[in-house]
Parts: C-alpha cells; sequence; structure tokens
C-alpha cells in the first residue's frame, strides 16, 4: 500500500493541509518495497507492509420459547372428572412434533400447526468473492491465451501445410501477413494480461496489503471484463481467415 491509502486508513482527512505529513509519520518505521506500477516506481512512490486488524461486529439472533402454566382450584369429584375427561388424550393421536410433516398433514382439529424456523443464508467467508473473481479472471486469460496460440497455429499451417492450389490463391498472401501482425500483437497481449494475472494472489492475502474485499473485487473484475473485450476483437480480425481457410487446410 502507499503511504496516501494507509494514512487514509489510519484516520488522516485528504482535505486537510496536513495530510502528507500525517500519511509519513503512519508509514514511519515500515518495511518498503517498490511500487508494482513501473512508472510510479520510477517517480519514488512505494509501497509499505501494513496491517491493521478489523473488528467484526456479529449480532446472532436467538429464539425465546415462554411456557405459561395455569392453575386450577380444588374442584369437586365430579366437577373434576368432567375436566379430567375433556382433557384426555386418546392414545390413537399422534403428538404433534416440530419439524414433523405427519403432524403438519393433519387436519385443523389436530391443533394449531408449527412452521418450522427456516435457516439464516449462510454469509461468505472474508476471502470467498475475491478468490472467485480472480478465478474468473485467470477464465478470461487463459480463453484468450489459447486463441493467441491458434494464431500461431493458422500462421504455421499457412507457410507449410497448404497444398500449391491455395498458395496460388491471393487470398494466401494476404492471410499471411494478416496473421503474421496478429500473432506479434496478440502475444503481446497475451503477455500483458499474464501479468495482469500475476498481480492478484490465488487467495485473498492480507500481507499483500489487503483490506477492502468489494474494492479488490471490484479491479479484478475490471481487469477480466478488458481481457474478454481484447479476446471479442481478436476472434472478430480473425474470423474472415478462419472462413477462408475452412476446408482448405485443418488446425
Amino acid at each position: 500500500m502507499t503511504m496516501w491509502e494507509i494514512g487514509k486508513l489510519e484516520g488522516a482527512d485528504p482535505s486537510v493541509p496536513s495530510f502528507e505529513s500525517l500519511c509519513k509519520a503512519a508509514v514511519e518505521g515500515l518495511p518498503t518495497r517498490k511500487h508494482e506500477v513501473e512508472a510510479w516506481a520510477k517517480q519514488g512512490v512505494l509501497q509499505y507492509w501494513y496491517s491493521k486488524e478489523l473488528h467484526k461486529e456479529t449480532t446472532t439472533k436467538h429464539a425465546s420459547t415462554t411456557k405459561t402454566t395455569e392453575k386450577v382450584g380444588e374442584l369437586e369429584d365430579e366437577p373434576f372428572r368432567k375436566v379430567e375427561e375433556a382433557l384426555k388424550i386418546e392414545s390413537s393421536v399422534r403428538p404433534l412434533m416440530l419439524g414433523n410433516k405427519a403432524g403438519k398433514a393433519g387436519s385443523s382439529g389436530d391443533g394449531p400447526q408449527l412452521e418450522e424456523e427456516k435457516p439464516e443464508e449462510e454469509q461468505p467467508e472474508e476471502g470467498d468473492l475475491y478468490k472467485k473473481a480472480v478465478q474468473g479472471s485467470r477464465k478470461a486469460v487463459n480463453a484468450y491465451s489459447s486463441a493467441a496460440s491458434k494464431v500461431t497455429t493458422m500462421l504455421a499451417s499457412l507457410e507449410k501445410a497448404a497444398t500449391p492450389e491455395v498458395q496460388a490463391d491471393p487470398q494466401h498472401a494476404v492471410s499471411k501477413i494478416q496473421l503474421g501482425d496478429l500473432e506479434t500483437s496478440s502475444s503481446k497481449e497475451r503477455n500483458h494480461w499474464n501479468t495482469v494475472l500475476a498481480r492478484w494472489p490465488a487467495t485473498w492475502d492480507r500481507a499483500a496489503g489487503f483490506f477492502n474485499e468489494a474494492e479488490k473485487v471490484e479491479e479484478v473484475e475490471l481487469d477480466k471484463s478488458k481481457c474478454e473485450k481484447a479476446l471479442k476483437e481478436l476472434n472478430k480480425v480473425l474470423a474472415p481467415t478462419k472462413v477462408w481457410t475452412k476446408g482448405k487446410l485443418d488446425f
């Protein structure tokens, strides 16, 4: 992290005149390394190893059950017998159990139906969303690398495996030039996306100065979107040559 990022995490306000000095004070004694952006590194911008413990409060809901009892005063024998008969439960009636489907299917005369409590939806663990985003970005980079390799294969086939009839076709020479240029540009682009992907650890790593997962997920997904756009453009340029070589060359 840069000293300005650390300063803000420590509570420094960028709008106050002393922001720069507060940031310098915040990084005193912290180990440093060169900034991964080469242009920034040339200007002397450093990255600092920094960690900060964040306290996360969780609230757990507990269901409470209140049991009520009712006392009946002493009764004479006859009234007591009538009450006892009224409260008697036939042996054929099964007691209603929580979560018992058979109990729920009973008639309305069986008494009130008890609903099962729905479990609370589990929240993702810290780093899960980041890990998923990096996996998606890696998939996009691999797809681009595969397409770039396809360009090299097609060019080799045009140069070596084409029949005399295909080589005599004016489109053959045009396609060779186009594929040669495309091989150079797509190879550079592939190296670029592999470098971009290497910036992101496979798993959430606080030691790398990652603290705001949502921000990092947004950055990774933006890289993925750009890579997918580059792949779309590559396939668009490659499409005419694929159409022309169909049935003429094997890739």
